[in-house]
């Protein structure tokens, strides 16, 4: 995948990260011991998205996965909608909206008010096709619309979906990227790194894990 390619050079070379209209959310404070996230479909007027394989990507193997690195002291507790949402613009539309701009905000604040959000934490919204251009609103990102969390995936990644779910929705628990420090070294140790370009996510390194409180802190 071309475009994942080049992020991971841009990873390695340590560049920093321009975007246009860029508000880093605040990030939720860690010590919750579940987490529900309502999955939702997205498709564009031109492009229908079927992404059928989301509820095991996500409410199986990534939960799993966090579970795993948690050493079971946390719990995803994932739920696809079982009505997806469409969108008025076209797939090429949104990608030309600028990453977290208004035009971005206004679309899925639109799309949310579609969505059945009862008891969940936050809202998962996966877009129908592949990585968008960076800088763009199909970019995957973790963002605050209306006071809901939201993260944007893409339906498909050239086979590196399980990272790209599991990166960002660890933003939501309140991780943190590692691959713009330039006092961290972790790549591709750790999923806040590298880690996500992946087919197979990897771990989440032992500052990472501090900070959340799923790993102890020895003295």
């Amino acid at each position: 995948d071309a475009v994942l390619a080049k992020e991971r050079e841009r990873i390695a070379a340590k560049g920093p990260v321009v975007v246009a209209d860029y508000a880093k959310p605040t990030p939720q404070p860690h010590g919750k011991k579940a987490y529900t996230l309502q999955v939702v479909r997205v498709s564009f007027s031109d492009r229908m998205c079927h992404a059928r394989e989301i509820e095991k990507s996500i409410c199986t193997v990534v939960a799993d996965y966090f579970g795993r690195v948690s050493r079971g002291t946390f719990v995803l507790k994932g739920r696809v909608a079982a009505e997806g949402v469409a969108l008025a613009c076209t797939r090429e539309t949104f990608e030309g909206m600028p990453l977290r701009s208004k035009g971005e905000l206004e679309t899925l604040g639109e799309a949310l008010k579609k969505v059945d959000r009862s008891g969940a934490d936050g809202v998962a919204l996966v877009l129908a096709g592949g990585v968008g251009k960076e800088g763009g609103a199909l970019w995957p990102h973790r963002w605050e619309v209306g006071g809901i969390d939201v993260v944007l995936l893409p339906e498909e990644a050239g086979g590196r979906e399980l990272g790209i779910y599991a990166h960002e929705i660890g933003h939501l628990f309140g991780f943190e990227d590692q691959y713009d420090d330039p006092r961290s070294e972790v790549g591709a140790w750790c999923l806040y790194g590298k880690g996500y370009a992946e087919k197979e996510p990897s771990g989440i390194c032992a500052g990472c894990l501090e900070k959340a409180g799923w790993r102890p802190v020895v003295t």
